[in-house]
């Protein structure tokens, strides 16, 4: 670091006064010493501190000191230097030796202040531990406690943090408590285990913010780069560096979820390649004790009259061990519907895991990776797979199955599932695709987002004629009635599917298949009217068969404009709100107020009013209009208390990186919310947000986490800073004063202090939008501006001051004239206003220069120098310009010792000299004529500069 900046540090009283108030402040409440945010500049000022207190006390017989300044000192050493070594690097840190006595003095001492302030300590005789303890971790060792944690996250929890239990969070403590001396934590060095001893709660808490930096990372490439925390930077280091981390990175590379499918439990899946059924064994968790060897492990394998031990082999991970996947158990096809039950046996005695039985069942379901499907109610959407035996059957009404085939002595099915389908199991009853079965419309042909409207009121659309599913009894059959529009029949079961509901009632499941009623486009109402029943089962729905719509690039985020493409058999027309291109094919505007757009259906025998849902992102602020392109950066004070969101997807989870000064267990940084169904919008409350800015983050972003999408929707500025990188002095000499230009982020009242060549010139400036301008010497040099905000008031109710940057810039005056001459050419008599004669110019005789040109301090484009010519002997004068932008003119004045101070030229018109007075000799008349006395307001001087 430069010298000449060290000695101007050191003589800075304002920087010394804000260190010791900061730290007075914050010694008393901070649960680690090194917590206390030192910069670069207040180190300087520590380590000097140090050195005094040293010099002074290590050589007399004092007793021991408790200082917080003192303690901080030496914690910043730890955290900057230590390295495995302590007392070597404080000796160079401070400039002066320490033997084993001085080396006790400062151990002591340190110790004597934390038991004053009540802080974490070890034994005392611990002396380099009790501050290293402090430091929580120092940043020569920090890389070590990222690859740590990042086995961690990567081995024991798989990347999953939903896996980071309470239990693991635990076990991971007690891992790192007992540090360097284990196989598993042997990265974790004694200062770090020592803070996770005294400290289990706050670690816990910070380990997981570490983990939450990784989570984000990793997946969303969020880095807290923003933050003014030393463990947030110095993790944004070890992920910029780490090839372990690199390789993580490259490997989740284009997922659009984090990672594969994961299974805690055994599950059956069918390989294909092998053409046989096998049982998955996914990897367990063990816990182990500190240094605990790894146990033997073996499964347990039950089904029909089988029972199989299969040993399972362990690995170590960052808490304990992990078992190895097992894939490939075989079990016979008959055997698929078979319970089978499984567990895991530690050293042959102890059940670690009794997983849920794989139950007995009729038909078994596979997912597109032929992994067996788990249900309850509904099968999940997508294409999918299953197996019965060959006496079974399975039906639809629907076109969900469209293979069936032999395999393996079982039949299997081939299906392509969709919301709404019907699958009835070989046992009777019906499982739908999606959602579980309820009474009413079936939806596996309804068209989400869009509708007709008709008289104010909502018609869903389907593609296809829907079916119904009620439930009665059978005895109910033969009274029941169908009313559709103005037509009624009677119920024929022949045109029904009856359903086993699997309940305690004698009712059955009934799927009505109105296509055998309704052959036309357009809307209808139907009842059922079911005999001595309560319920009114009246539905209304619009039919337009072959009806789809399709939206390009989907949803739409920050977008202007949009494409949408319709398909069916009749003629789509659109309004001002769309541009009609092809093929019923329109481009729309995207209006931040209009979330369906209006379209016509045109049927054979009426017109449809259709409004079809606008999938785009918006936002909006309390009760401020709705927007859809992206919102500017915020002041933490201005933001809103509510934020309410419009989006297709059903859940938003609202989060920011978390805080690493945070000691709050309890403390989250995410919020969950579900979409208000009836107002189709999401309504976020932010008042649990406003404990997440914090100030060591200058920009605190707030990220979206939709089900299909995430992004950065809004950035906080939490306290102000700079925009502009380099500092930036202009002249304003019309005004003669020089602008010190800034840009500032923010909204807090500013101040700054102004330094020129290390010494103090202007405090406490007020700084506006642009900056602040002063009326001093254009005076060329190294200027330093330190940059406040408002921060809350002192002891006695005075405003204090933060600092939040520092700018230093080398200004050259553009009108220094050091080192040049100034050739004096000729006077110029004033013209005289209204005159219509041109003003008489004196030109001056030989050569009158003024060199050793130097300005004038507190005065502008004003400069002394020495005047030389044949007439006169060497004199001190002052020239002074009159406009600062025409150097070419201006006055002249010599020093006079009678009259102490600069006093007007006479101009010779005889010789066409300077001279100081008139001669002696001369007679008053004829000096009268002869002597011009130069005043300001009656001549200039005209100036060359050389």
């Amino acid at each position: 670091m430069d010298t000449n900046h060290i000695a101007q540090v050191l003589q800075d009283k304002k920087l010394r006064k804000h260190l010791n108030t900061k730290i007075n402040r914050q010694f008393k409440t901070c649960r680690y010493i090194g917590d206390i945010v030192i910069s670069e500049d207040e180190y300087i000022l520590l380590k000097a501190y140090l050195c005094s207190i040293c010099r002074k006390y290590l050589n007399t017989s004092e007793r021991y000191i408790t200082s917080p300044i003192f303690a901080v000192a030496l914690v910043q050493i730890g955290i900057h230097k230590y390295d495995g070594r302590f007392w070597p690097h404080v000796e160079r840190e401070i400039g002066m030796e320490l033997p084993g006595s001085y080396q006790k003095w400062i151990g002591r001492s340190f110790y004597k202040t934390l038991e004053k302030y009540n802080k974490y300590k070890v034994a005392e005789n611990e002396m380099m531990n009790n501050i290293l303890l402090h430091c929580f971790i120092t940043n020569y060792y920090a890389s070590d406690l990222f690859d740590f944690v990042f086995a961690y996250y990567q081995i024991d929890l798989e990347r999953d943090l939903t896996s980071n239990s309470k239990e693991m969070r635990d076990y991971l403590m007690q891992s790192m408590a007992s540090g360097e001396n284990t196989a598993r934590a042997y990265k974790i060095k004694k200062h770090t285990s020592d803070a996770v001893a005294f400290n289990t709660r706050g670690c816990k808490i910070r380990v997981g913010k570490i983990l939450r930096f990784m989570d984000n990372a990793l997946f969303y490439g969020l880095f807290p780069r923003t933050s003014q925390n030393r463990i947030a930077q110095l993790f944004c280091r070890w992920a910029d560096e780490s090839k372990k981390f690199d390789q993580a990175k490259k490997a989740i590379a284009g997922l659009t979820k984090r990672g594969e499918k994961r299974y805690s439990a055994p599950y059956l899946r069918y390989n294909g390649s092998q053409n046989r059924f096998e049982l998955v064994l996914p990897p367990q968790y063990i816990h182990l004790a500190t240094n605990e060897e790894l146990p033997n492990l073996h499964w347990k394998i039950a089904f029909s009259n089988v029972e199989k031990t299969l040993e399972a082999e362990p690995e170590n991970c960052v808490t304990g061990c992990k078992t190895q996947i097992i894939s490939d158990i075989y079990i016979p096809s008959d055997n698929i519907f078979d319970s089978i039950r499984i567990e895991l046996i530690k050293n042959d005695a102890e059940i670690i895991h009794k997983f849920t039985n794989i139950r007995a069942a009729c038909i078994r379901f596979f997912d597109n990776n032929w992994e067996l499907i788990h249900y309850t109610d509904a099968l999940p959407i997508g294409d999918a797979f299953a197996f019965t035996h060959t006496e079974d059957a399975l039906y639809t009404d629907s076109d969900a199955v469209y293979n069936c085939e032999y395999l393996n002595g079982l039949n299997l099915y081939s299906m392509e599932l969709i919301k709404g389908d019907i699958i009835r199991l070989p046992d009777g009853r019906a499982l739908p695709v999606g959602s579980a079965l309820e009474d009413g419309l079936l939806k596996n042909n309804l068209k989400n987002g869009v509708y007709v409207m008709r008289e104010g009121v909502k018609y869903p659309v389907f593609s296809a004629v829907p079916s119904i599913y009620f439930r009665m009894s059978p005895t109910q059959e033969r009274g029941t009635l169908i009313r559709i529009n103005a037509k009624k029949y009677r119920f024929d079961i022949a045109k029904a599917v009856k359903c086993n509901t699997q309940d305690k009632t004698d009712e059955y499941g009934y799927i009505l298949k109105l296509s055998d009623y309704i052959k036309t486009d357009g809307i209808f109402h139907v009842n059922i009217d079911i005999p001595n029943s309560r319920k009114a089962n009246d539905y209304s729905f619009a039919v337009i068969n072959q009806f789809d719509y399709k939206y390009e690039d989907a949803p739409f985020i920050y977008k202007k404009e949009g494409k949408i493409t319709f398909s069916g058999a009749g003629m789509i027309l659109g309004d001002e709100h769309s541009e009609h291109i092809a093929n019923n094919s329109f481009v729309f505007r995207i209006d931040p107020d209009i979330d369906y757009l209006p379209f016509t259906y045109k049927t054979a025998n009426e017109n449809l009013a259709l409004h079809v849902y606008l999938p785009a992102f918006k936002w909006k602020f309390d009760d401020g209009a709705w927007h859809t392109e992206k919102p500017e950066e915020i002041w933490h004070a201005e933001f809103p208390k509510m934020i309410y969101l419009k989006f297709p997807d059903d859940t938003v989870c609202l989060d920011m990186p978390p805080l690493m000064t945070d000691d709050n267990e309890d403390a989250e940084y995410s919020i969950k919310v579900e979409k208000n169904k009836e107002k189709h919008l999401f309504v976020c409350d932010t008042r649990k947000m406003l404990s997440w800015f914090g100030f060591e983050d200058i920009i605190r972003p707030l990220s979206l986490h939709f089900e299909s999408i995430s992004f950065v929707f809004l950035r906080v500025i939490t306290r102000c800073f700079l925009a502009n990188s380099e500092c930036q002095i202009v002249e304003d000499r019309p005004n003669r004063k020089l602008w010190f230009k800034s840009s500032i982020i923010g909204f807090s009242d500013c101040v700054a202090d102004l330094y020129l060549d290390g010494i103090l010139i202007a405090e406490k400036v007020e700084v506006k939008a642009n900056g602040f301008k002063l009326s001093i010497p254009f005076t060329s040099g190294k200027y330093r501006i330190e940059y406040f905000e408002a921060d809350e008031e002192d002891d006695f109710g005075a405003p204090d001051y933060r600092l939040f940057d520092t700018k230093e810039c080398n200004y050259k005056n553009t009108k220094d004239l050091s080192g040049k001459i100034i050739q004096i050419v000729s006077v110029t008599e004033r013209r005289q206003k209204g005159s219509i004669f041109s003003s008489p110019e004196y030109i001056l005789r030989g050569n009158v220069t003024v060199s050793s040109i130097q300005a004038i301090p507190n005065e502008i484009d004003s400069f002394t120098g020495v005047l030389s010519c044949d007439t006169l002997t060497l004199l001190q004068v002052k020239v002074t310009f009159e406009n600062p932008n025409n150097t070419k003119v201006g006055t002249l004045y010599f020093w006079s010792d009678e009259e102490d101070g600069y006093i007007e030229f006479m101009y010779d018109k005889i010789e066409g000299i300077l001279v100081l007075s008139e001669d002696e000799n001369t007679s008053s008349s004829e000096a009268k004529n002869r002597y011009l006395v130069l005043y300001e307001d009656s001549y200039y001087y005209n100036f060359r500069i050389k």
